[in-house]
């Protein structure tokens, strides 16, 4: 009886250590995302407030693209294998058995720039007018050049966006000058297309 209560009394102390450990995680995790949440302000800095907007459609071209197996949009979708229901581009492709595949997209990683860029670019000046109106609610004069610097650059665990733009807003008899907006987000992107590109080439 005695080796019983002490095997159900270490059952009970592993359980509880257990769920304390999670619980730990769980406040961290929470603590983290609250943190992270938090916006920058845009009259304290407007050029935050622009890299977090950037930053958000970045990542959700990403996703687009991971999603449709390097594109952004299925309508550009050419020759595809269906899997799990769902259409998946080929990288290298020969209708011909036992002949060489032939790459669909020669240059991978400009192929993907491409697609982030041509996606980014229209909710880029987005941000900006969003930005603009939001100053300007908040009685700031706001002068914004209309030609735009925008590229992006695909680097080691990251994507870069390179933007650049003459900003100034006024308040109060002071003003202040902004010109660079370049941002970078975490991204495996780079990488999985080096190996991807690789894999093709040894193909």
């Amino acid at each position: 009886m005695r080796i019983n209560n002490k095997r159900g009394q270490v059952t009970i102390f592993v359980i509880i250590g257990i769920l304390i450990v999670a619980v730990v995680i769980l406040i961290f995790v929470l603590y983290d995302k609250t943190r992270i949440a938090i916006p920058p302000s845009i009259e304290d800095n407007p050029v935050k407030s622009l890299q977090s907007c950037i930053n958000k459609n970045l990542e959700e071209g990403v996703e687009k693209i991971f999603e449709n197996g390097g594109y952004t949009d299925q309508l550009k979708l050419e020759i595809t294998k269906s899997f799990k229901g769902k259409n998946v581009p080929y990288i290298c492709f020969t209708g011909i058995n036992h002949a060489r595949c032939l790459s669909q997209q020669a240059v991978l990683i400009s192929h993907l720039e491409k697609e982030l860029y041509e996606y980014s670019k229209p909710k880029v000046e987005d941000c900006f007018d969003k930005l603009k109106k939001s100053l300007e609610e908040r009685q700031y004069s706001v002068s914004l050049k209309r030609n735009m610097s925008f590229s992006i650059d695909f680097v080691s665990h990251g994507v870069k966006a390179n933007v650049e733009r003459e900003m100034t807003i006024s308040k109060s008899g002071k003003s202040r000058k902004f010109s660079n907006y370049d941002t970078t987000i975490n991204s495996p992107l780079y990488d999985i297309s080096v190996l991807i590109s690789e894999i093709n080439r040894q193909e």
